[in-house]
């Protein structure tokens, strides 16, 4: 799995949440190799970012990614996309937060 090095530029207020203007989030599910599923969730953890909400005994994943530009959101799904264990990847939801001026 290709891990991506692009990381938020963010700063973190109380309870270490990330202060930022602009906040991407999106929603994915995802369907892995059921043999190599728990490999996959191991990996999934050291994304920054990325978290998975519930899975099944079918290797299927709900996966959210947060990031400050589609940019940075577009490389994490491309990152995800390049390990050999996962089958598919669907994006079900994109949530823009952006701070209009």
């Amino acid at each position: 799995m290709t891990v991506s090095n692009v990381q938020p530029q963010v700063s973190h207020g109380a309870d270490n949440i990330p202060a930022v203007d602009n906040w991407h989030i999106v929603s994915l599910i995802a369907y892995c190799r059921p043999e190599r599923f728990t490999a996959f969730k191991q990996r999934l953890q050291q994304q920054p970012f990325t978290e998975h909400h519930g899975d099944d005994k079918h290797a299927k994943l709900i996966i959210t990614i947060e990031a400050t530009t589609t940019t940075e959101l577009s490389q994490r799904m491309d990152s995800l996309r390049d390990d050999p264990d996962l089958l598919t990847l669907q994006m079900v939801y994109h949530q823009d937060d952006s701070v209009q001026p």
